[in-house]
């Protein structure tokens, strides 16, 4: 992605787009896309969007909009923001992961949830009803790559940090751990 220039994502199945207008950097190296959210071509004002002060991740190489079926729009910003388009409401959750020295890598929505990716955390949201898994490593442990499910089974692809070598595997929520019986190096 350009950062010299201004970035549009639209939504398929509706009259939404996210403009990143521009990169900014409002405190020693902490880099944000300044941006817009529209709806029909008139720019939404809400408290929850912050233009004045907040931003998107820098990183939007691999931003997924919107949801499978159209209905949720997902703001990549430094909390969980999203978008309901049936009931034309934001949604902002609690319990994020923590965005410090944990930059977003991506996002996926797959099977009825959003899935949000950071670096050394995730975040799984159940769309039905709003319900978020926050799981956070500790620094220095895991660099995650990708996240997906395959058959309601969250498969996380990672690079851990003590022995530099990359894996796929599934993560155990009864554990809270990634399954050691299932990996590709």
């Amino acid at each position: 992605m350009r950062l010299d220039e201004e970035h549009t994502f639209k939504a398929k199945h509706s009259n939404i787009k996210l403009v990143a207008t521009h990169l900014d950097e409002p405190h020693p190296g902490h880099m944000i896309w300044k941006f817009h959210f529209y709806i029909n071509n008139d720019l939404v004002q809400n408290p929850c969007l912050n233009y004045k002060w907040g931003g998107l991740y820098p990183d939007l190489d691999h931003f997924e909009m919107e949801s499978e079926n159209g209905r949720f729009i997902y703001l990549p910003v430094e909390k969980t923001l999203l978008y309901d388009v049936i009931k034309n409401q934001f949604i902002a959750l609690e319990d994020k992961v923590d965005s410090k020295n944990n930059l977003f890598v991506m996002n996926k929505f797959s099977e009825g949830r959003l899935i949000i990716i950071h670096q050394r955390g995730f975040q799984v949201i159940q769309l039905q009803n709003m319900h978020t898994l926050n799981v956070l490593f500790p620094n220095g442990v895991y660099h995650l790559q990708e996240g997906y499910y395959i058959d309601d089974i969250l498969v996380i692809k990672y690079k851990d940090l003590t022995d530099y070598k990359e894996y796929t595997k599934r993560y155990d929520f009864n554990k809270m751990a990634f399954e050691e019986s299932y990996g590709v190096q």
